[in-house]
């Protein structure tokens, strides 16, 4: 195995514990027709690595968010208590340097990485929080995104030459803070809902236009709920007050679902979906699957009215 040396002094576990630093805080949410909704998260434990990363999924409980339409807002507070022992001949910086804090991610499923940067400050006894937002346009990130909070040199000041070997240039990372793992998409997205101005058409309409449900991706282009703005009764939607408080648009969902379930069980005609093989994940199949096993919906019936009823019954519990 390889072994790898900074010819610079890095962040340590030990000086991380004397700097008393929490792990960071983060605050998600959306933006939709220029008004911001907030997004919950519900942790996954994850322990067959062993890893002690924390990971969440991220839940609207408006039911219309997903990344590939509206993006996400990532908003990171971390606290340094006592910041004055990441400076000088025992630290990671000149005392007169400045330390920057970012956040680096990475979204393998969609290839894209970045850094950015959400705060800086310099030698002080008084605790330093760090507060900043990052925002990610549609279609940048799915899947699974690691965000971690690093330092990085900001200025490296006047190093003195007893410390020379202290870092010099800006940009330097000197050190990984914590990292979080946040789940985009698949369950947390419940419906892809785009408006139409279509004259003459209903109010609303969804569209099915899958192969293979076990196969095909849960997106726009697979299946949608359309919305029509030019029709009379639009107005009467609130869509931006969210199906929590529109009945008319919580029940069109509870229809949707309705459809959504009855055509994929319909079309896996080898019964994977309900027996969870053979599916990929994110697909349709699988979101279907989530959607039976988490609302407790009644399928094996074979009864379109029972299926009504339930999906109801849980649906509109979960939007109060």
């Amino acid at each position: 195995m390889p072994a790898y040396l900074s010819a610079y002094p890095k962040l340590t576990n030990e000086l991380k514990k004397k700097t008393g630093y929490n792990i960071a805080t983060y605050r998600f949410s959306y933006t939709r027709n220029g008004e911001e909704f907030p997004l919950e998260e519900e942790s996954v434990v994850e322990n067959s690595t062993g890893s002690s990363v924390a990971i969440s999924k991220l839940i609207d409980k408006n039911a219309t968010w997903n990344p590939e339409y509206y993006g996400l807002n990532v908003t990171s507070t971390c606290v340094i208590q006592t910041p004055i022992f990441l400076f000088g001949k025992k630290g990671i910086i000149a005392d007169d340097g400045e330390l920057g804090v970012a956040i680096m991610w990475t979204s393998k499923d969609s290839n894209a990485r970045g850094v950015q940067p959400i705060g800086f400050f310099r030698k002080s006894t008084i605790p330093q929080t760090i507060e900043g937002t990052l925002s990610f346009s549609p279609h940048i990130i799915r899947g699974t995104v690691s965000l971690k909070t690093i330092f990085y040199v900001q200025d490296p000041g006047h190093i003195p030459t007893t410390q020379s070997y202290l870092a010099n240039k800006t940009g330097m990372i000197l050190g990984e803070l914590d990292e979080t793992r946040i789940i985009v998409d698949g369950k947390g997205a419940v419906f892809p809902i785009v408006e139409t101005d279509s004259k003459g058409e209903p109010l609303w309409w969804v569209e099915c236009n899958w192969s293979d449900p076990t196969v095909d991706r849960f997106e726009e282009e697979n299946f949608c709920i359309y919305l029509n703005t030019a029709h009379k009764d639009y107005p009467t939607l609130n869509e931006n007050q969210g199906p929590k408080n529109s009945p008319l648009l919580a029940d069109i969902i509870a229809s949707a679902l309705q459809i959504l379930i009855s055509k994929t069980l319909l079309d896996d005609t080898s019964g994977n979906t309900i027996s969870g093989l053979g599916i990929e994940e994110g697909s349709i199949s699988s979101v279907v699957r989530y959607f039976i096993n988490t609302f407790g919906l009644n399928v094996h019936s074979n009864n379109p009215e029972r299926l009504a009823v339930s999906i109801r019954k849980d649906l509109m519990n979960r939007f109060r």
